[in-house]
C-alpha cells in the first residue's frame, strides 16, 4: 500500500537485483538507481546493496526539489511524495521544465496541476505513472500501482 513518498518510489520503479534496461534502455539497479557503468543482464546487487543505493537517491531527490522549489513546503504530504518521485524519475532540471504544473500547485489550482500533467511529453514517455501523479496532485490522495 501506497502511504508516504518512498513507498511511492518502490512501487512506481520496482526493486530487481540484476541490472535490467529503464524505459530509454539505460542500465538500472535496485530501485530506479542508474549507472552507466552496470552491465544489463550482469551486474548483480544484494538487498543491502539496493536498500543503501535506494536511500541515498531518495534523500538526493527530496533535497533536490527542497533545494530548487522551495513551495513544495507549503503542500500536503500526498502532492510532495509525488513531486519527489517525479524529481526521482525526471531530474532537478526536468522538474523545473514544469513551469506550469509548479504555479498551479503553489496557487492550489489542482485542477490545473492535473491538466497540466498530462498535456506533457512526460505523459507521452510514461502514460501510466503520469496518470497517477496528476490524478494524486488533483485529489490530493495516493494512487494505487497495479
Amino acid at each position: 500500500m501506497i502511504h508516504d513518498a518512498e513507498s511511492l518510489l518502490i512501487g512506481e520503479e520496482g526493486r530487481r537485483s540484476i541490472a535490467y534496461p529503464d524505459s530509454r534502455g539505460k542500465p538500472t539497479i535496485g530501485i530506479g538507481h542508474y549507472d552507466p557503468a552496470l552491465v544489463i543482464g550482469v551486474t548483480e546487487w544484494t538487498d543491502a546493496q539496493i536498500d543503501a543505493q535506494f536511500q541515498a537517491d531518495y534523500v538526493h531527490a527530496r533535497d533536490g526539489i527542497a533545494r530548487t522549489w522551495p513551495q513544495i513546503q507549503a503542500l500536503d504530504a500526498v502532492r510532495q511524495a509525488y513531486l519527489v518521485s517525479m524529481e526521482f524519475q525526471l531530474g532537478t532540471s526536468g522538474v523545473l521544465l514544469f513551469r506550469h504544473l509548479l504555479a498551479a500547485l503553489a496557487a492550489g489550482d489542482w485542477l490545473g496541476a492535473q491538466q497540466n500533467a498530462l498535456a506533457s511529453d512526460w505523459h507521452k514517455q510514461t502514460p501510466e505513472r503520469c496518470e497517477r501523479a496528476a490524478q494524486a496532485f488533483f485529489t490530493g490522495e495516493f494512487q494505487q500501482i497495479p
